[in-house]
């Protein structure tokens, strides 16, 4: 058998607020996380901040039988 060789990596820690709200910086509402967790985690809301962002500017947004993409 062959020996095991450790292979260290480093990561970029990064804080996540849980809320999505930067403004809120309890400590209940953060999470140390990798970078790529962290960019996973934002991905699942980056839509829905996209459509409310264009619904500020004034564009509407039409619910098509029922489907949505919130």
């Amino acid at each position: 058998m062959g020996d095991i060789v450790e292979h260290p990596q480093r990561w970029t820690l990064t804080v996540a607020h849980l809320d999505h709200q930067p403004q809120n910086c309890d400590r209940a509402n953060l999470k140390a996380l990798c970078a790529p967790c962290h960019c996973r985690y934002d991905l699942k809301q980056m839509a829905r901040k996209r459509r409310l962002k264009l619904e500020r500017q004034g564009q509407l947004t039409l619910n098509l039988g029922g489907l949505s993409d919130a």
